[in-house]
């Protein structure tokens, strides 16, 4: 089974490589990825979709912010704990944005996210194949068959 998957991202999609803390809507949280374009954070707190505040990051040089619009907020399993993944989309890059994403690849802080085609392809084939297993599985029947 061939699933296509369009890569919406307008951008390279880095991961960070170690845990960067960060700020978004007056709570901490964990850094997980970032674009020009968008970025991923882990949080404790659900956070409703829609919600725009600004994601502040710590540099060698102070804090960048940037305006940012929720997209999507998912509870899931991180580090053996159930955290919300919140998908995020950042407003117009500003220079000083983009030069500490450049300078986060550059020290090692960052890198290139070649696989998230390829994770994205496997969660959508297995919701097809959890859909299928709920559609196909037939109740038990008292009577007999013919």
């Amino acid at each position: 089974m061939s699933l296509e998957i369009s890569d919406l991202r307008k951008g390279v999609r880095f991961n960070c490589t170690h845990p960067l803390n960060a700020s978004f809507n007056g709570w901490e949280v964990t850094l997980s990825n970032l674009s020009l374009g968008g970025a991923q954070i882990v949080h404790a707190e659900p956070v409703k979709i829609g919600t725009r505040s600004r994601i502040t990051l710590p540099t060698e040089d102070g804090p960048v912010s940037i305006g940012a619009q929720v997209i999507w907020c998912r509870l899931a399993q991180s580090e053996g704990k159930l955290l919300y993944r919140t998908g995020l989309k950042l407003a117009a890059a500003e220079p000083r944005f983009a030069l500490a994403l450049n300078a986060m690849i550059r020290n090692g802080n960052a890198q290139a996210d070649r696989e998230s085609l390829e994770r994205k392809r496997e969660r959508a084939l297995e919701r097809e194949e959890q859909l299928a297993r709920a559609k196909v599985s037939p109740l038990p029947s008292a009577l007999p068959h013919p």
